[in-house]
C-alpha cells in the first residue's frame, strides 16, 4: 500500500510540474516582448517567436548569452550578473535593428533533489514608439562653433549657454 502512494504522489507531482512548464511555455510564447532564458553556462534553454524574428535565429541553439550581449554591444554589461554581484540589470537605450529597447537580465535559481541549477532571463522590451505628442525628456546636446569673434567664443567655452529648442512629434499618413 506504501509503495502504491509513494507512486500515485511522484505521479501527481510530475503531472503537477508538468502543467507548471506548459503554462509558462505558453506565456513565454505569446509575450510580444522578445523573451530568452539561458542556462547557467549561457547556453538557450528557451527563446520565444518575437526573440526568433528579432534576431533571426532558426533554432534555439544559434543565439548564447555572450551572441546576445555581442549583438547588442554589450560586452561586459553583464559580467556583474555572470559572476554573482547581482541578481539583475536593467539597461536602458540599447540600440538594434534601428529599434530603440530596454534590456532587462535576471538570475533565476531552483533545486532539484540534491542538485541546484540556475540560469538568466532576458527581456527587451521595444521603446521605440514610446515617445508621445507633449511629452517632455532630456537630452544632451554638443554645440559646435565657429566664427571670428575671439571674445564671443572665449566668453561661451567653459561657461553656460542657455538655449531652449523645441520640437515637434509629426503625425504622417
Amino acid at each position: 500500500i506504501t509503495f502504491n502512494r509513494m507512486a500515485d504522489t511522484l505521479k501527481n507531482t510530475l503531472s503537477a510540474i508538468s502543467n507548471e512548464r506548459e503554462k509558462l511555455e505558453t506565456i513565454f510564447y505569446y509575450l510580444k516582448d522578445p523573451v530568452i532564458a539561458f542556462d547557467s553556462e549561457g547556453y538557450p534553454m528557451h527563446i520565444n517567436p518575437e526573440a526568433k524574428e528579432l534576431f533571426k535565429v532558426y533554432e534555439k541553439d544559434e543565439l548564447t548569452l555572450d551572441d546576445l550581449t555581442e549583438r547588442l554591444s554589450l560586452e561586459g554589461c553583464t559580467q556583474d550578473l555572470t559572476v554573482g554581484e547581482n541578481d539583475s540589470i536593467n539597461l536602458t537605450n540599447i540600440v538594434y535593428e534601428n529599434r530603440d529597447f530596454n534590456v532587462s537580465f535576471g538570475k533565476f535559481n531552483f533545486n532539484l533533489s540534491d542538485k541546484s541549477f540556475g540560469g538568466y532571463i532576458a527581456v527587451l522590451h521595444d521603446v521605440t514608439e514610446s515617445f508621445e505628442p507633449g511629452e517632455f525628456d532630456k537630452y544632451t546636446v554638443v554645440i559646435w562653433l565657429e566664427g571670428e569673434d575671439p571674445e564671443c567664443i572665449d566668453n561661451i567655452r567653459g561657461g553656460v549657454v542657455k538655449m531652449s529648442m523645441h520640437f515637434k512629434v509629426l503625425e504622417t499618413d
